[in-house]
């Protein structure tokens, strides 16, 4: 197709090329782009959908916004599946800076109940039989997904993290990072999960990753009794506490989204999602008729919110 660009559709009067190009370059959105092709050309049959669109209807009327991609992997292909069926979803948002984002680590290892958030089930907890009565808990603390490495040994955990920023001087600002990093992935998390919601099986267990993807460099702060330290981290995961439901157990709920270099995003995905998201299908064709029917028991207590590695759910009658 021959187009001829007409003269009136060009830049304004004092503005360059060079310009414009480089304010493309430091919005991030070549990041996205580059990581999305890089998606779709995996072997891996990654379904990836860009500016995936969530409602946020925190400040009152609900608001469209938008996630950079969600990644989509079926972890069970084939035209005959279960009536639960495994898959992970990743909602990644792609920031770039020349500045570092700093990351306070926090003091203790640290144990997120919500992690991983679980979508695709018609209920938010699982009716775990022990022989202390019953206990309601999470799909994956019933599948102890969570008791896999992905899930509790990471390079680095936090529960905040600031960008820094010039001014007169060099200054951290923590509120751009979690407005502009943290909140929406969270809530974007928080409205899959909703939309995932089924009435009827077949059902669905979807492994959720918010994931933010930064082009910038990454450093820990720690302080302990002996000394403070500032190093170099390609992967933390940042913990938020968020208002519970009214028809949640406790009074806030932990979250955690994980904050990869770009640089490292592919060894993250490949040796720590994947094998994670891969155990958590085995589980999941493993304990089809206690995930339906929504409850199942062992035959050990529960100690202060774990399961036992070596309890074995099995289905009640």
């Amino acid at each position: 197709m021959d187009i001829v660009n007409p003269g009136e559709n060009r830049l304004p009067e004092g503005m360059t090329e060079a310009d414009l190009r480089d304010a493309v370059v430091r919005s991030g959105f070549p990041l996205q782009s580059r990581l999305a092709n890089a998606l779709r050309t995996s072997t891996e049959n990654f379904f990836v959908q860009d500016e995936y669109g969530y409602i946020d209807a925190d400040l009152g009327a609900p608001t469209i916004r938008t996630i950079d991609l969600l990644v989509d992997l079926d972890l069970h292909p084939g035209s005959h599946g279960p009536e639960v069926h495994p898959e992970l979803a990743m909602l990644i948002e792609c920031k770039r800076s020349t500045l570092p984002f700093v990351f306070f680590a926090a003091d203790e290892k640290l144990w997120i109940p919500n992690f991983p958030i679980i979508a695709g089930l018609p209920y938010p907890f699982f009716d775990l039989r022990t022989p202390e009565g019953h206990t309601p808990v999470r799909p994956a603390q019933a599948l102890r997904i969570d008791q896999h490495p992905f899930a509790g040994h990471v390079p680095a955990n936090a529960y905040s993290f600031s960008r820094a920023a010039r001014s007169s001087k060099l200054e951290l600002t923590g509120a751009d990072a979690y407005q502009s990093v943290t909140l929406p992935l969270l809530k974007a998390a928080d409205y899959f999960v909703t939309c995932e919601r089924p009435n009827r099986p077949p059902y669905t267990l979807t492994i959720v990753l918010p994931v933010a993807v930064l082009d910038a460099p990454m450093l820990v702060f720690q302080s302990t009794n002996d000394e403070e330290r500032l190093f170099a981290c390609p992967w933390v995961r940042v913990a938020r506490h968020s208002p519970a439901a009214p028809n949640v157990l406790h009074r806030s709920q932990l979250y955690a989204i994980d904050v990869v270099h770009y640089a490292f995003f592919d060894t993250y995905l490949y040796r720590h999602v994947l094998p994670f998201a891969r155990h958590a299908a085995d589980l999941t064709l493993q304990h089809q008729a206690e995930l339906l029917a929504g409850r199942g028991a062992i035959d050990v207590p529960i100690d202060r919110g774990h399961i036992a590695a070596h309890a074995k759910l099995r289905p009640v009658p």
